[in-house]
């Protein structure tokens, strides 16, 4: 099984949430289920009647492109991520949904969800992983990673697989 966090450990990461902003940004990696970078991505104009629209930021597809012919004749190919914008939606609970509008309330349509403190920038993926672990550590949610004997504070893509085990 994935590595995951059962609800009543996100319950005490929400706790020790310091600030609105990293109890949000936990909230949605948890009750969307999508990446970290699909997260951050999220504008206020993405949040409609019932949920969240969210990139799919791993959509796409390869294929392969001659660059040349190398010493012993054979051909050299490199391979191209063709990239392909879709966007998946996410059904959310009408407490979390209220929750999400009110934060967001006031706030113009092309802004970010998740931005920095006091700023209008988003964060990027290296700061949300940060606060994240931070606020696992603080909470005392440890897991080992992928067969690693060390443990650590859970992270992102935790959260993600604790949704699709938790609707499980």
């Amino acid at each position: 099984l994935p590595v995951y966090v059962i609800p009543s450990e996100v319950h005490r990461m929400l706790a020790a949430c310091r600030n609105s902003r990293d109890r949000m940004l936990i909230e949605l990696l948890w009750n969307t289920g999508g990446r970290v970078s699909e997260v951050i991505s999220a504008r206020v104009g993405d949040i409609t009647k019932h949920g969240i629209r969210l990139q799919n930021l791993k959509q796409g597809m390869f294929k392969r492109e001659k660059i040349g012919v190398d010493e012993q004749g054979q051909d050299v190919y490199r391979k191209i991520h063709i990239s392909i914008q879709e966007e998946k939606h996410v059904i959310l609970g009408p407490e979390f949904l209220a929750r999400l509008k009110a934060y967001c309330k006031g706030l113009p349509q092309q802004a970010f969800i998740i931005r920095r403190l006091g700023a209008v920038a988003k964060i990027n993926r290296q700061r949300a992983w940060q606060i994240v672990k931070k606020v696992a550590l603080e909470a005392g949610i440890l897991r080992r990673r992928f067969g690693d004997e060390k443990l650590r504070a859970a992270w992102p893509h935790s959260l993600r697989h604790s949704r699709a085990v938790n609707l499980l």
